[in-house]
């Protein structure tokens, strides 16, 4: 496996929730099924336009697609949803959470931003059942967005 650094923010959040939550690997491989499939349907023009764009591949996923379905759809739904949240699921969605952030990657933390923070706070009953496993950076986070917000936090 290439070191963390080498990947393009993509690959880097495809990594990090390939090792932290195993039970979402087979969507992820789904996922990336389903984006070779569309790269076979694109046109030329559109391919070159996907590379210009800063994908290495035309099937690459987006990290933005991949936090959607594997960790705020995947485990954070599941986890929020059950009556008595499964700690070690949280410990290891609260780890991704924390790597993403705390990656030094502008890109990839503004879409913990959209992604993770937002369906956290959207609605204040998930961070209300999650803050307790939340580390440094999600606490920061949160912090720094809350004004956007209702609710206690």
């Amino acid at each position: 496996m290439s070191t963390f650094s080498e990947l393009n923010d993509d690959l880097f959040v495809r990594e990090v929730l390939w090792r932290e939550l195993p039970e979402g690997r087979s969507r992820i491989v789904e996922l990336e099924e389903e984006q070779r499939r569309r790269a076979v349907e694109v046109k030329e023009d559109e391919r070159r336009l996907a590379i210009d764009l800063g994908s290495e591949d035309i099937g690459d996923l987006h990290m933005y697609e991949l936090a959607s379905d594997v960790l705020v759809y995947g485990a954070l739904e599941r986890l929020l949803a059950a009556e008595e949240p499964d700690e070690e699921l949280a410990l290891r969605c609260s780890r991704v959470i924390e790597l993403l952030l705390g990656s030094g990657r502008p890109g990839v933390t503004q879409m913990v931003s959209i992604r993770i923070t937002d369906y956290l706070l959207g609605y204040i009953e998930p961070w209300l059942r999650f803050k307790e496993f939340a580390g440094p950076h999600l606490r920061a986070e949160v912090e720094s967005r809350k004004q956007y917000y209702t609710g206690p936090f």
